[in-house]
């Protein structure tokens, strides 16, 4: 046990901790004498706690393993826990003895690395600042947990400039509360989670250098849980948060409450296959349903997916195109998801000239459950009535008709309090929602500058009702 003590003029002014802790520890704070780890392994079975007001320096690229054991940072708002860089003197002192000399910046040392195959942290009131040095491991990020059985835990805490993500979650499970996640580089996100569940609630994703959260990028999701409720979104280079599945049935995820501004997307971006969602509202953070498509059910055209709208929930969209497109004989577009409105071509050079469409999305099932205090809007991406500035740029676009594209439907829609604006495309899909179904309109329906003919339902009934 060390308590008490001071250092000053030392080479290093801290206390070294190295090697394997293969029995229960505990650190308590000394003043102006923090602990510096190099190559810490808290081995299986045994715990590493911290004390409030401890400071950690290190200079290491070798990660601090917590591979089976359990790591326990047990700070509070009055005395924080630091883990931080060896350069950094506003806490612990001049541990390197170099006055002013070196200051401390992202990448000055590596990684917390919990589990591979189990392991657990819990990191109450503690700061993780300046790690994530890119040559410290095979993953660049501050804090790693990896593993079916690894377990990481904030509360109150803060993870701040990283020299790649801040932290990433690989088959994991985590839980963030009223937590920072601040200051990633350039390209790296927040948090990136894959496979695991993730349980995010009023915590804060800050100024990050690409997305906020990440989740589905390496591997699109498939079954993994990711809560993400009242938490605020601001300045990150990218998107608040992207989120890419492959979901044949069924909706993991919970996203409500959130809030965000000046994010390069002020948005929760979803693509690919969402299987059966239900999206509920986030203030100032609508959900963007990016151009690489957006498919509801599974990949047959005979499935009963549906997409549910919750009160107040806005959702735009920046629509996939199909397109063929010649000049002079020459083919300048060729594709497009299941050639949605155009006639496939024999080959691509002998194409239907011109053949241009745009498509918002396509699903089975559309059930827009708004209010009249809460309606249900679906809108073009340039929309800033409605969730905000969600492309960022002020007033600098305005959305046209034919923006959204069309919505395309294997069954039907019921729309309760809901607004359906900027959509349609041009010919052959001049609508703006069209589909092998049934348009069921009940209370209010709003088709707003939009190119409002229904030429490509093909079969089925449209119902207005009270329009």
């Amino acid at each position: 046990m060390f308590t008490g003590n001071t250092a000053s003029g030392n080479g290093i002014n801290g206390i070294g901790v190295t090697g394997d802790l293969g029995s229960d520890t505990t650190l308590n704070p000394d003043p102006n004498l923090p602990y510096v780890f190099n190559d810490v392994n808290v081995i299986i079975g045994a715990t590493l706690t911290i004390a409030p007001g401890t400071v950690i320096k290190t200079a290491s690229d070798i990660p601090l393993w917590v591979v089976g054991g359990t790591l326990r940072a047990n700070g509070t708002a009055s005395q924080p826990i630091i883990f931080t860089s060896l350069k950094d003197d506003s806490v612990g002192g001049d541990t390197n003895n170099d006055g002013s000399a070196s200051a401390p910046a992202p990448g000055d040392w590596g990684l917390i690395w919990i589990g591979t195959n189990e392991g657990e942290a819990v990191l109450n009131y503690t700061t993780v600042r300046y790690g994530g040095k890119r040559s410290a491991g095979p993953v660049d990020t501050q804090i790693y947990n990896t593993g079916y059985a690894a377990f990481l835990t904030l509360n109150n805490s803060t993870i701040s400039d990283s020299a790649s993500a801040n932290l990433l979650n690989m088959a994991g499970i985590i839980t963030v509360t009223n937590s920072t996640i601040a200051r990633s580089a350039v390209g790296w996100p927040g948090l990136e989670t894959q496979f695991g569940p993730a349980s995010i609630s009023n915590s804060t994703f800050a100024g990050n250098g690409s997305h906020g959260i990440i989740s589905g990028y390496l591997v699109p999701v498939t079954a993994s849980k990711l809560s993400i409720t009242n938490s605020t979104f601001l300045t990150n280079k990218v998107a608040a948060a992207w989120i890419t599945d492959t979901i044949s049935s069924g909706w993991p995820h919970v996203m409500k409450g959130n809030t965000g501004s000046g994010n390069g997307i002020n948005g929760i971006v979803l693509t690919g296959q969402l299987g059966d969602p239900t999206l509920e509202a986030n203030p100032n953070l609508p959900y963007v349903f990016w151009k690489s498509g957006v498919r509801v059910g599974q990949l047959s055209y005979y499935t009963d997916m549906t997409l549910t709208l919750m009160p107040g929930t806005v959702v735009k969209v920046i629509p996939a195109f199909v397109t063929w497109v010649f000049a002079d004989d020459v083919p300048y577009g060729f594709g497009g998801p299941d050639h949605f409105g155009c006639p496939p071509p024999v080959d691509e050079n002998d194409p239907h000239p011109f053949c241009h469409t745009s498509l918002a999305f396509w699903i089975d099932a559309l059930h827009a459950n708004g209010t009249v205090d809460q309606p249900v809007v679906l809108t073009s991406f340039t929309d800033d009535s409605a969730g905000g500035d969600t492309n960022g740029d002020g007033s600098a676009t305005v959305s046209q008709p034919g923006d959204m594209g069309a919505i395309g439907l294997d069954k039907e829609a019921v729309l309760n309090y809901a607004t359906v604006r900027y959509g349609g495309a041009p010919s052959p899909v001049p609508c703006n929602i069209a589909g092998c179904g049934q348009l069921f309109a009940h209370g209010d329906l709003s088709f707003n500058h939009s190119i409002a003919s229904v030429s490509f339902v093909q079969s089925g009934v449209i119902s207005l009702d009270q329009l």
